[in-house]
């Protein structure tokens, strides 16, 4: 309930930064990635490179100042009980540990945020909230996993500026008693120069020299210097593999699970694995995506118990699982609708707003894609916001509950009755309504409740217009 409270005011009242990702309703991880493969195939059109600088800031959540976390607190707005009651969850807080049959003795907790308590993440996106403001290069946050890039033609002056923002994110994590750990904040070269992927660029933190790694890992995806995510998806295939012969042992020629069975397993245990970050992967060449279409080859072969021969098309529509390359546009197009409907100080907003297309080189980027796809479909250009938060109803408000009336006015039945008077005691239940309601009816089906389905929309207002689809 607090935690409720507390996250809807931060989000009506705008105080998180939009720079942050992480546990915040309507956002991904997917989201900064995407920012970070745009921004470096933009710099690739170009001609120029992108150094990033991948920050480790080790133990995080342990590491909270409490009291600097109730500072910020108050300087963000918020005072009185809901303050009063973060406080006092927050101190005197003991912690004793069990080992075998020995117990330790109690010690208090002077830095940190509770394990396992719905407000520790809520509290610590306020107490790094003003970290991206420090950095005056480009940033991604998610949670604690922070990266900080600049594109540029001249490698050095991406350093120069990078080093400067590592000395003001090194003065900030001393101010606040964060720590970063040297040894796993990293950087990488984003480039297609191999001249410049060779050269070792100086960044440093407190006096050491930050490691060059060639192939970084960040939320879950290894980035290559071209961005051709050859090892990311290679990965993935190796595990989808070893999930699906676990699966192909529930089942033989003779004996075993059914194709229903099967299928859901597929879908649920190794499909899931390979669609992580499914939008990213569309930026990769048609032989990376090949691998993993052939997992799902494999796949449908052995869940519809179709010859080598048979065309994985036929084997799809036998099992009715969708091809992969149809999900990676759909994951595209519902990815970037979601950015054209976000707040207009939403980075991803801005860098849809801001884009423009460049066709020196072939590699696509996710937008050039997203922009493909939109003329072929022709999707409406007309948006409306996407709103998670209503600030006019807050989460403590009580809400009026509905009272769904699942019977009509007179018994009736549906299957033996006659249509005329099913309708006639229809058109009785509808005129019991106020006239002032806004009239919704919708139907839809499906063969047996699963594929070729359909729906249909009416909505008929006071005024006697109506809209359907």
């Amino acid at each position: 309930m607090i935690n409720n409270r507390l996250y809807w005011w931060l989000e009506s009242n705008r105080i998180l930064n939009p720079n942050q990702a992480g546990f915040r309703t309507g956002q991904q991880a997917e989201d900064q990635l995407c920012r970070l493969s745009q921004k470096v195939i933009d710099g690739f059109q170009e001609k120029k490179s992108t150094t990033a600088v991948f920050v480790d800031l080790q133990q995080a959540y342990d590491r909270v100042w409490r009291k600097g976390l109730l500072w910020k607190m108050r300087e963000v707005g918020i005072h009185g009980r809901l303050y009063q009651w973060v406080k006092y969850f927050l101190v005197n807080r003991m912690i004793q540990t069990k080992i075998n049959n020995g117990i330790s003795s109690k010690l208090i907790q002077e830095e940190g945020l509770p394990q396992g308590s719905s407000l520790r993440c809520t509290l610590f996106l306020i107490f790094i909230n003003d970290l991206p403001a420090v950095v005056q290069t480009e940033k991604a946050l998610y949670a604690d996993d922070l990266v900080m890039w600049h594109t540029n033609k001249h490698p050095g002056i991406s350093a120069r500026l990078l080093n400067e923002d590592l000395d003001r994110l090194r003065n900030y994590c001393d101010k606040w008693k964060l720590k970063i750990n040297s040894s796993k904040t990293v950087y990488s070269v984003f480039t297609k120069s191999h001249i410049v992927a060779k050269k070792n660029i100086r960044l440093s933190l407190r006096g050491t020299n930050l490691k060059k790694e060639e192939i970084p890992i960040y939320l879950g995806v290894k980035l290559d210097r071209q961005l051709a995510l050859k090892e990311h998806i290679q990965d993935l295939r190796g595990r989808a593999n070893k999930r699906l012969q676990l699966v192909k042992r529930l089942a033989s020629t003779s004996w075993g699970s059914d194709k229903n069975t099967l299928k859901q397993l597929y879908i649920g245990y190794v499909r899931s694995l390979m669609e992580y970050n499914l939008a990213l992967q569309s930026i990769s060449s048609k032989t990376n995506k090949d691998l993993l279409d052939r997992v799902q080859s494999q796949a449908v072969h052995f869940i519809s118990g179709g010859m080598r021969s048979t065309p994985t098309a036929a084997c799809e529509i036998h099992t009715n699982i969708e091809p992969l390359g149809l999900r990676r546009d759909a994951a595209v197009m519902n990815m970037v609708e979601r950015y054209k409907r976000s707040d207009k100080s939403h980075p991803n907003r801005q860098l849809i707003d801001t884009w423009k297309p460049t066709g020196r080189l072939k590699q696509k980027s996710v937008m050039d894609i997203a922009t493909y796809l939109q003329e072929k479909h022709h999707l409406p250009n007309n948006k409306e916001n996407l709103q998670h938060f209503c600030k006019e109803i807050p989460p403590h408000h009580r809400k009026y509950i509905e009272n769904i009336r699942t019977q009509l006015i007179e018994e009736t039945s549906e299957k033996h009755g006659d249509p005329i008077d099913i309708m006639i005691t229809a058109q009785k239940t509808l005129d019991t309504y106020p006239e002032h309601w806004i009239h919704v009816y919708t139907d839809g089906s499906a063969f047996k409740g699963t594929i070729n389905g359909g729906y249909g929309v009416r909505i008929q207002y006071p005024d006697k217009t109506k809209e359907e689809q």
